[in-house]
């Protein structure tokens, strides 16, 4: 047996490797733990995320659509890939009453008229289905209450804290044990096997430990996912197989509980939580530059309708984290000796002879 093992081991660490490669789409916002407990946001693209036992991750979406009392705007498809240019004609519009069914098919969000939305996860699409149905039931001018409504409590900050704590509470007995798997299958085993001579009823002895504490992980992994999805019976099997054929990935199978957790929030409000207070701040100036350059197209189908109600739930955000939109704005430190101007959104500096960013297309600030 510990021949086979001896051989097998490699290709063990190879799948555990493979298995902490994460691909953030264009759509999603991921979040990963740093070493210190804080987190960092993970840009597009593939990531080495959660390598050691504890890590968090957390992914949502940027929510590329606008609802109306008449319709839901969603961007188009080029490719499959979502067009990111925020004006009403660069969407398409899908109207209440021509909505006929909803379905979900993974992350996608399916409209009976062949339309779909790529959405962060499967709860995110669930949840999108169940809303759009109630939205549609209800009568014209009963629908932007409920629409508002909706978007403030997506950006609830209490609720997104008392997701993350539900979490939080559950983990650190399922972390450690996946730290003792971790130790035991980085160090001992490998030592054991290649390195120092070690009695062959000692090691099987350690094999057997491993098998005890992958089947004490695997079963609580079970009982913390229908805590967190009890609605969810889907993705608990897709753990289950991940952990049957994958068994390394207990070693980190916090990420894979948490990966969905907070899908169902506005990424603003998640970041709010998660991430250092300067980098949300940068965030938010993003994205009240892409609200206000958004909400100044109109079309018939109430585009302007959905961007105030989207301010002002942010807005509401900031006094939730103790911020002002003077201070989201504040001119930063200069850096750059020469700098006679700055970027509002983007604070990049600039020397004299310019007007705008080039970036951010907005008018500089001097110093």
């Amino acid at each position: 047996m510990l021949e086979l093992i001896s051989i097998l081991y490699p290709y063990l660490v190879a799948l555990y490797l493979a298995d902490c490669l994460f691909y953030t789409g264009k759509q999603q916002v991921a979040f990963s733990s740093t070493f210190g407990g804080s987190f960092r946001k993970l840009n597009t693209g593939l990531h080495l995320a959660g390598f050691f036992p504890g890590d968090n991750l957390f992914i949502t979406g940027k929510r590329p659509f606008g609802l109306t009392a008449s319709g839901i705007y969603h961007p188009l498809t080029d490719g499959g890939k979502p067009d990111n240019r925020h004006r009403p004609d660069h969407f398409a519009f899908s109207a209440f009453a021509g909505i006929e069914s909803l379905s979900t098919d993974g992350n996608l969000l399916n409209f009976s008229d062949g339309a779909s939305i790529r959405t962060s996860s499967p709860q995110e699409a669930t949840l999108w289905a169940e809303r759009l149905s109630k939205l549609g039931a209800l009568a014209f001018s009963d629908r932007k209450p409920a629409i508002e409504a909706g978007i403030h409590k997506d950006a609830d900050l209490k609720a997104v804290r008392n997701a993350y704590d539900r979490w939080s509470l559950k983990a650190s007995r399922i972390n450690l044990m996946s730290a003792l798997m971790f130790a035991c299958f980085f160090t001992l085993l490998p030592a054991g096997l290649y390195m120092v001579p070690v009695d062959p009823e000692l090691m099987v002895s350690l094999v057997f430990f491993m098998v005890l504490v992958y089947v004490i992980i695997f079963t609580t992994a079970c009982s913390i996912h229908k805590h967190l999805y009890s609605k969810d019976n889907g993705s608990l099997y897709k753990l289950i197989a991940t952990m049957l054929f994958s068994p390394v990935s207990v070693m980190h199978i916090s990420v894979h509980l948490t990966r969905n957790l907070l899908s169902t929030f506005d990424c603003m409000a998640v970041s709010a939580l998660l991430l250092p207070e300067e980098y949300f701040k940068s965030l938010m100036r993003r994205e009240l530059h892409l609200i206000e350059n958004t909400r100044k197209y109109s079309d018939k189908f109430g585009w302007q309708d959905y961007w105030p109600m989207r301010s002002t739930a942010m807005q509401t955000l900031l006094v939730e984290v103790a911020l002002t939109i003077d201070d989201v704005f504040a001119q930063p430190q200069k850096n750059e000796p020469a700098a006679v101007a700055y970027c509002p959104v983007c604070l990049t500096e600039y020397r004299d002879g310019y007007n705008s960013c080039s970036d951010c297309a907005v008018a500089l600030k001097a110093y």
